[in-house]
């Protein structure tokens, strides 16, 4: 499969809700384990660009009525966010920040996006983040 299309599927599993898959059919055994093999070398070169976007994406063989599929699946969960079990049995939440997070914002203001435009597409803002936005170039 042609690395653009392969790049095409990943941003559409992107988009979708935890849990769904896509699937795209193969002509028989070989070609499916030889496309998921594809798409794993994209989805590691990915994780070097954007590692949490990679980690939330796996692809696989399957099996349905007789045919071999490719199955892209969004995964349940972010990778960034962990429990903690206490020494008295209490389960804490412990929520990293993303690593490539204070880039793309940083990016964005360069780029003269506002505030508003910055948590259309990363979601809510920290106060320190907001203060980037604030701050005078």
């Amino acid at each position: 499969m042609n690395r653009d299309i392969m790049l095409m599927w990943i941003d559409e599993v992107d988009g979708l809700k935890p849990g769904e898959s896509i699937f795209l059919h193969c002509e028989d055994r070989d070609h499916s384990k030889t496309t998921v093999k594809q798409f794993k070398v994209e989805l590691k070169l990915l994780s070097n660009i954007d590692p949490v976007k990679s980690s939330t994406i796996k692809a696989m063989t399957a099996i349905r009525d007789q045919r071999y599929w490719v199955e892209l699946k969004k995964t349940f969960g972010s990778p960034l966010i962990g429990f903690k079990k206490d020494a008295e049995g209490k389960t804490i939440r412990i929520e990293l920040t993303d690593p490539d997070r204070a880039r793309r914002l940083q990016c964005m203001k360069e780029d003269g996006m506002t505030l508003e435009e910055a948590e259309e597409i990363e979601g809510d803002l920290t106060n320190e983040e907001r203060r980037l936005f604030s701050s005078v170039p």
